[in-house]
């Protein structure tokens, strides 16, 4: 789980840029990515959103890419990172904006 940014409060990194380079979070950084069309995603890239992201570890993927692709609708995690639409549920599932319950990195 990961709350705003590891980033002190100047910091211009978005939450994306913080996922994308914490190295047990790449699947779910290939995720973000698929689904930057997504208004809800792209506001992600924003240094100046405050979000609380529960940020999936690769781990997570990939113990459960059966169950997820269940869930989601897809045969699995390289049907999910070609269907933007779906990554961006995905992604929105796990952001509450505008509000950030507390600023750590959680593994």
């Amino acid at each position: 789980m990961m709350h705003g940014s590891t980033c002190p409060v100047t910091c211009q990194a978005s939450v994306v840029d913080v996922i994308c380079s914490t190295a047990d979070l790449a699947v779910f950084c290939k995720v973000i990515q698929s689904a930057t069309r997504s208004p809800h995603v792209a506001r992600l890239m924003d240094p100046q959103l405050h979000a609380t992201v529960f940020a999936p570890t690769d781990r997570a993927f990939n113990e459960d890419e059966a169950r997820l692709g269940q869930l989601l609708g897809v045969s699995g995690l390289a049907q999910l990172l070609t269907s933007p639409r779906v990554a961006a549920e995905l992604v929105a599932s796990h952001v509450i904006t505008d509000h950030i319950v507390k600023v750590i990195l959680w593994k």
